[in-house]
């Protein structure tokens, strides 16, 4: 039986890190802002372009999450169809654990069921490699996807030799799906006024209940005034998007809380 199919695996923090250097020197995600449906489905047609008529079975993206909990990011992208997200961990020093033992596992175990004829690796991981060779000696072609290298990421030399063929993602591809944030100056953070916090909080509400089911929105106003622990967590990180740390800023963390509520309120009537 002739497979044709195609899958994707996407190591999001390699692809959001060496976008950020690669377009702005940083590799800091807080300071970019991404617009992950218009990426994921450039990148699938970038796949769609080269496979020449293989159907792309699924699209995989690996990503770390503090404590297990998705993000609101996670959860919009969980919502494009045929794309499953897979969570790791984030340790307290910020470093990823659990991706490449997640890809290794999804790979090998298409590999070994037949289920797919070429995959897409968009990843820069040394230690993929013996993965790939595993998954070569069942019959899998495997095609590196690398961002160009830019000055504090890169992608493993050993993973290029090692995969069947080699995909660019350059600049251009990249530029019209990031953007640079402003943050603030670290040093006024103790003067963060009402109005930064009230739109950020509006901000979290408005992404939070796009992809919010009405059952989890009437559970979240059931437990008013405790605001549960994983929407709390998102909440704090994505205001530190805009607004910088808040780890010794307990008042602003509870205007942040306040507003919440009251963006709840407004929006979900």
């Amino acid at each position: 039986m002739t497979i044709a199919n195609s899958v994707l695996f996407v190591d999001a923090g390699y692809l959001l890190a060496g976008a950020g250097d690669v377009l702005y020197g940083t590799t800091s995600r807080v300071e970019i802002a991404c617009n992950y449906a218009g990426l994921i489905n450039a990148i699938k047609t970038r796949v769609a372009e080269h496979s020449r008529g293989l159907r792309l079975l699924r699209t995989y993206w690996y990503d770390g999450a503090r404590g297990g909990i998705p993000t609101p990011d996670h959860r919009l992208i969980e919502s494009i169809p045929y794309v499953k997200v897979r969570l790791g961990r984030v340790t307290p020093s910020g470093q990823q654990k659990g991706i490449e033992t997640m890809i290794v596992r999804d790979l090998l175990t298409l590999a070994r069921e037949r289920a797919v004829a070429r995959a897409y690796l968009l990843s820069g991981d040394e230690e993929l490699c013996e993965a790939v060779r595993a998954a070569q000696d069942m019959g899998v072609q495997v095609v590196l996807m690398a961002l160009v290298e830019g000055e504090r990421t890169g992608r493993s030399h050993e993973l290029v030799r090692e995969a069947d063929e080699l995909l660019e993602l350059d600049q251009e591809f990249l530029r019209s799906h990031f953007q640079r944030r402003e943050l603030p100056d670290r040093s006024s953070l103790e003067e963060l006024d009402d109005d930064a916090i009230r739109e950020a909080a509006r901000d979290f509400v408005e992404r939070w209940l796009a992809i919010a089911s009405r059952r989890e929105v009437d559970e979240l106003l059931d437990a008013e005034p405790r605001i549960p622990r994983d929407i709390d967590v998102q909440l704090i990180e994505s205001a530190e998007e805009t607004l910088g740390s808040l780890r010794d800023l307990q008042d602003a963390k509870i205007r942040l809380r306040d507003y919440f509520w009251q963006a709840v309120k407004e929006q979900a009537a």
